[in-house]
């Protein structure tokens, strides 16, 4: 079979909503040389004849597979990397949409830079912020060996965990046998970790790529057991990464920023956990081989794990002297929620929520309204006090600028992170 440029692969799952745009925004480029892989995940909406009508009208360049259900994003990309025939893979979420003429730039770029191992694309959003462009920018505009590229990303604490944002060689794929895990969410940081420490080098997009929907229904805002279960096997598939590159100093420091990371995301998920979702996780664990032997009661290490989240939040908040004052989270989301359940259970109320996102505000999380920061106007600042849950310093600080514009002194303003 003749080899393609690009393949793209896309999982689909009950998208029927999304898909049109998606696929049109592939076909309607101005270059051809490439082949999409749609994975029909076992939707059970309109998703799957969307798809069976581009395919008819593209048969040399649309590929449809069905799995028998639904698998999960993980195991339908895996589908798609079987069949692959291009020279680079572009990962494609349904509900994404390709920027016009930008698989002709990518190209151009890819040979300008003499075929690199990874791109990192410039891609637009409709959430804050709304362009990684200033991101892009540390990086410069030269082809970056593996350990220049993982340095300044532990330089600048920036996390690249989406899959979608890269596009990878199929040799480094096939090469390498990186394969991405079933699990339910995380499985793109599994993945993408992999394609870091494997890479020779790597180059930078600086022109718009794909445009990334971010859906308050998507995946990696769901709760539960398998969610939470999927970071830990992440952080897991870590530590054992560590071992295989004890020698490399680079790659070691980048796990164990990947794992710091991991740590503060099981801390969240399992913090969310109610009671019967913790026996279930507990007998997960039970037939995940590699976990740890000596861990003989897999119940007290999930509640271990979140009587510390709870001391960090309530001795964070003690050491600061908070006592009385209205405490507003600025940020919504995952984090939030877990530290919101914190409080609440040691009755600490949580005033409201402030958020920049137009997809956040006028919603509720955990029954407290998602405000915009010009709440803050009409309130008694004297008494406020505003904790920010965010992962991102770049995020942190920018809110704090925010802030203080608004006339609330430093001792009012908190950042935290579990």
């Amino acid at each position: 079979m003749k080899k393609v440029f690009f393949t793209i692969i896309i999982p689909v799952f009950n998208s029927d909503k999304f898909i049109r745009k998606c696929i049109s925004s592939i076909v309607n480029q101005n270059f051809q040389d490439f082949e999409v892989l749609i994975i029909n995940d076992g939707s059970t909406d309109k998703s799957k004849k969307i798809c069976q009508k581009f395919l008819l009208e593209n048969p040399t360049k649309i590929k449809l597979f069905n799995n028998k259900r639904n698998l999960g994003v993980g195991v339908s990309r895996n589908v798609g990397l079987k069949s692959a025939n291009g020279k680079y893979i572009i990962f494609l979420d349904s509900d994404d949409y390709l920027i016009k003429n930008s698989l002709n730039s990518l190209q151009k770029k890819i040979k300008i830079k003499d075929y690199p191992d990874v791109v990192l694309n410039h891609i637009v959003q409709n959430k804050e912020p709304k362009s990684n462009i200033v991101n892009l920018n540390f990086f410069g505009k030269k082809k970056l060996s593996k350990k220049q590229f993982l340095a300044k990303l532990l330089e600048k604490n920036l996390l690249i965990n989406e899959c979608w944002r890269i596009v990878v060689s199929n040799n480094l794929i096939q090469n390498n046998k990186i394969v991405f895990k079933n699990i339910k969410i995380a499985e793109d940081v599994s993945f993408i970790f992999k394609i870091f420490i494997l890479m020779k080098n790597i180059t930078i997009n600086e022109k718009k790529f794909l445009f990334h929907s971010s859906r308050l229904n998507s995946l990696k805002y769901t709760k539960g057991v398998d969610s939470a279960l999927a970071y830990y096997v992440v952080f897991l598939e870590l530590q054992e990464y560590k071992k295989k590159f004890k020698k490399d100093k680079k790659i070691i420091n980048f796990l164990n920023f990947k794992s710091n990371n991991m740590i503060t995301n099981i801390r969240i998920y399992f913090t969310l956990l109610n009671r019967k979702e913790i026996i279930k996780l507990k007998n997960k664990f039970n037939k995940i081989k590699d976990f740890k032997k000596n861990i003989v009661d897999k119940k007290k290490f999930i509640l271990s794990i979140i009587n510390d989240s709870e001391k960090k939040v309530v001795n964070f908040l003690k050491l600061k002297k908070t006592h009385g004052q209205n405490i507003t989270i600025y940020c919504a989301g995952i984090m939030t929620q877990s530290i919101i359940k914190i409080l609440k259970k040691n009755d600490i109320q949580v005033k409201n929520i402030i958020d920049d996102d137009p997809m956040w505000i006028g919603r509720k999380l955990m029954n407290i309204n998602v405000e915009k920061i010009s709440i803050l106007n009409n309130s008694n600042k004297k008494n406020n006090l505003i904790m920010i849950c965010n992962l991102s310093k770049k995020v942190i600080n920018n809110i704090k600028i925010k802030l203080l514009k608004l006339k609330l002194n430093n001792k009012q303003i908190l950042s935290f992170s579990l």
